[in-house]
């Protein structure tokens, strides 16, 4: 076992992690605040929409990277 790698490795899962879970943060903050009148269905597509939105635009990953390791709800 390469005991060095190992470090780097999760240090990637972490990172990634915290982006995610960063962008479904400000996606469900954007939706309360922005769209206070909605259904739960046209929520939860907001809330997609912004998340994809925050982790493409800001958090910086492509939008195919996205759709690979992303599953919504």
């Amino acid at each position: 076992m390469n005991y060095k790698t190992q470090p780097k490795k999760f240090s990637d899962d972490r990172q990634e992690g915290m982006r995610l879970m960063s962008s479904g943060r400000d996606a469900t903050l954007m939706t309360t605040n922005l769209h206070k009148d909605l259904s739960e269905e046209e929520a939860k597509e907001k809330i997609l929409m912004w998340r994809k939105w925050f982790y493409v635009n800001i958090y910086g990953h492509n939008e195919e990277f996205y759709k690979q390791n992303n599953n919504p709800f």
